[in-house]
């Protein structure tokens, strides 16, 4: 624990009281459940490894994301948006996942088993409703981009 923090550490989580009198719960790094699934907090690294492509642009090779590597980006910001309450970009992102899954017939149970890593199983339960809600309007009105 760091000198800010002050309080009592059981096995499994610790209660601290920082000196501006706001109190913490936090999960020991030491609990055996805690070291088993260490959570990433960004799927960054990933969309580098695995899901993005090289292309040239003005005597450079610029890094950028598959469709495979933008629709798990968008998934991952989603929950958080809708948490800050921030809708405008939230239904940007949901607008982006649209316009990809409309250019693009993915496969999308691979990515959420991906996600899966990412986010926690109530928010990945939510994104696959959102992405079947986009498919179901999609598939409503044609899937090709020239019924739109």
């Amino acid at each position: 624990m760091s000198d800010r923090v002050a309080g009592s550490a059981t096995r499994f989580c610790f209660r601290g009281r920082h000196l501006f009198a706001i109190r913490a719960l936090a999960l020991a790094t030491t609990s055996i459940a805690f070291r088993e699934r260490e959570v990433p907090r960004y799927p960054r690294r990933l969309i580098l490894e695995k899901y993005a492509t090289v292309h040239p642009f003005l005597e450079q090779d610029v890094p950028c994301a598959t469709a495979e590597g933008l629709l798990i980006l968008k998934l991952y910001a989603l929950p958080s948006l809708y948490r800050q309450g921030d809708l405008q970009r939230a239904n940007l992102d949901e607008s982006d996942l649209a316009a990809v899954l409309l250019a693009k017939q993915l496969e999308m149970d691979p990515l959420f088993q991906e996600l899966a890593r990412y986010v926690s199983q109530t928010d990945l339960l939510e994104l696959r409703k959102i992405v079947a809600e986009l498919q179901a309007r999609q598939k409503r009105f044609g899937n090709s981009p020239s019924n739109i």
